[in-house]
């Protein structure tokens, strides 16, 4: 069931099924979803089906319609997407045969209480090039329940329904990192893990790879943004924030680090033992509230990991010297 959610704003946590008649959204009081805001057209936009493909188009509104932080016309929708209409964040949620859909996404069998986003992590497989795919195949439940100030409760924007996959080019293994809180009781997003050894047909047991210490208080326990690259001789690095460093002063102290697996042999990096080795990348913590407020504190989508040679390079943003949302760049062996 395709299903639009309120994920900022008034309505937020309001869900709208998309069916053969489409959603009408803008400021009139006779649209499906209705946002009462002046940064809004009266009638803005409207979110329609064409078979199994959802759509949204924009209606000459005034402020533009945005997908994923980019204006649109009129674009296909994928589950996850996030829909920009004045200051409200509509979410594109396709929820899986066997899920039902409460105050926000549950699973069968689970109680909505423990605040599961919905969702699994999948792959498709194509083996012509991309001329014919197969699949989806699952790798694992997306168990995400979002990241908060551990102060406050206020929301903090993350990558939260946003996994992340590299292949080592010379093994032919994937790798696939997403924000997971079942390792932690459901309690704190962590940074879940596993990897196919067949082309994404079949994956490993998920594991916990962020090395957060676990002495701290659950809150100061979130990491969240995970990427995943692969270097030329197989090691294997997942990038992420925390508030390890967090403390009741005022500042929301973040950092920004990068774990490696160096792999001794092909299921190495499915052992949690193999993952202690991490550095923090950023020189200094920042404030984690000085960071623009998009429907919570938001170091954008800009955080990445790629390699040279046996190197990884990360950038990712953060607040700095009154910027919000500075770019950092590092390399690291």
């Amino acid at each position: 069931m395709a299903t639009i959610r309120v994920k900022t704003g008034p309505n937020k946590g309001k869900l709208y099924d998309i069916q053969d008649t489409p959603l009408t959204v803008g400021r009139e009081e006779n649209q499906v979803i209705q946002i009462l805001d002046q940064g809004v057209s009266r009638a803005h936009a409207e979110i329609f089906r064409l078979g199994e493909m959802c759509f949204i188009r924009d209606l000459n509104s005034t402020n533009g319609t945005f997908v994923n932080d980019v204006k649109i016309t009129e674009e296909s929708l994928k589950a996850g997407d996030e829909m920009l209409i004045g200051t409200t964040i509509l979410l594109f949620e396709d929820l899986a045969p066997g899920m039902t859909k409460g105050e926000g996404v549950e699973f069968e069998g689970e109680e909505n209480a423990k605040k599961h986003r919905g969702g699994f992590v999948r792959v498709l497989q194509s083996t012509d090039r991309g001329a014919t795919w197969s699949g989806p195949y699952d790798v694992s439940r997306l168990g995400t329940i979002g990241v908060t100030d551990p102060e406050t409760g206020d929301e903090v924007r993350t990558g939260d329904i946003i996994p992340d996959i590299a292949v080592d080019p010379a093994s032919g293994r994937l790798y696939a990192v997403w924000q997971d809180a079942s390792f932690n009781a459901n309690q704190a997003d962590a940074i879940g893990f596993a990897q196919s050894l067949d082309g994404g047909l079949t994956w490993s047991s998920p594991i916990k790879v962020n090395q957060t210490p676990t002495s701290l208080p659950i809150a100061d326990q979130q990491a969240f943004t995970p990427s995943v690259d692969v270097a030329a001789n197989g090691t294997v690095a997942v990038t992420y924030y925390d508030f390890r460093n967090n403390t009741s002063a005022p500042p929301l102290t973040t950092d920004y680090f990068v774990a490696h697996c160096h792999p001794t042999s092909a299921a190495a990096c499915t052992n949690v033992t193999n993952w202690a080795s991490e550095a923090k990348l950023t020189d200094q913590s920042f404030d984690m509230r000085q960071a623009p407020d998009a429907g919570g504190f938001f170091t954008g989508d800009y955080e990445g990991l790629a390699n040279v040679a046996n190197d990884f390079t990360a950038f990712w943003s953060q607040p700095h010297n009154g910027d919000p949302a500075s770019i950092f760049f590092r390399r690291a062996g």
